[in-house]
C-alpha cells in the first residue's frame, strides 16, 4: 500500500479527484472529514480540524490532487494538528444527536467512549452514517479487512458493555 502523502505523476493518477477542481474535491471531503473527525476526536474540535485539513488542501491542491489516497492524507493533517487541541480541551464530546433514529441512552454514548479510536471512527462512520467499508478504510488510511476488523471487534465491545449496563 503506498502512503497517503505520496505523489504519483499525472499519469499513474485514477481517481476522479485528479481531473477535478478543488472546490469539487472540497465539497466531496469536507463533510466526511468533518464525520471522521467528529468521531475519532468530539464534535468539539471536528469543525476546526475538517477546516484546517480543506485549508491545507486548498493552498497545496496540486500536490493533494496527485495523491494516492488524499482523503486519508487530509485526515492525517487533521490529526496532527489536533494537537493544539489536545493541550486545552477538558473531555471528549461526542454527537448527542444519533444520526438514526435510536433509543438515547447515556450508556451508548459512554459505550462508545470505551471504544479505541479507529473502533469508534469505524463503527460510527458504518452504522451512523452509513459509509462502505472501503469509504471508512480510505479516511483512516487502511484496509477493508482492518475496517472489518475494527466494527467487528467495536461493535462486540459496545454490545458487552451495554449487556452489562442493563
Amino acid at each position: 500500500m503506498r502512503p497517503a502523502h505520496e505523489v504519483r505523476p499525472a499519469h499513474e493518477v485514477d481517481s476522479w479527484w485528479a481531473s477535478a477542481s478543488c472546490a469539487d474535491f472540497v465539497a466531496y471531503a469536507g463533510p466526511r472529514l468533518r464525520r471522521a473527525f467528529a468521531a475519532r476526536f468530539g464534535t468539539e474540535v471536528a469543525d476546526d480540524l475538517a477546516a484546517e485539513a480543506i485549508g491545507h488542501a486548498w493552498e497545496n491542491w496540486a500536490s493533494v490532487a496527485t495523491m494516492a489516497n488524499p482523503m486519508g492524507f487530509l485526515f492525517a493533517v487533521g490529526c496532527s494538528k489536533y494537537r493544539r487541541y489536545a493541550r486545552w480541551r477538558k473531555r471528549v464530546v461526542f454527537p448527542v444527536e444519533p444520526v438514526r433514529p435510536i433509543e438515547s441512552r447515556k450508556d451508548l454514548f459512554d459505550g462508545l467512549k470505551s471504544l479505541s479510536d479507529d473502533q469508534r471512527v469505524a463503527v460510527l462512520a458504518v452504522h451512523g452514517y452509513g459509509w462502505s467499508y472501503g469509504e471508512v478504510a480510505e479516511i483512516l488510511d487502511v484496509t477493508e479487512a482492518a475496517v472489518t476488523n475494527y466494527v467487528h471487534r467495536g461493535l462486540k465491545k459496545l454490545r458487552t458493555f451495554l449487556a452489562d449496563k442493563s
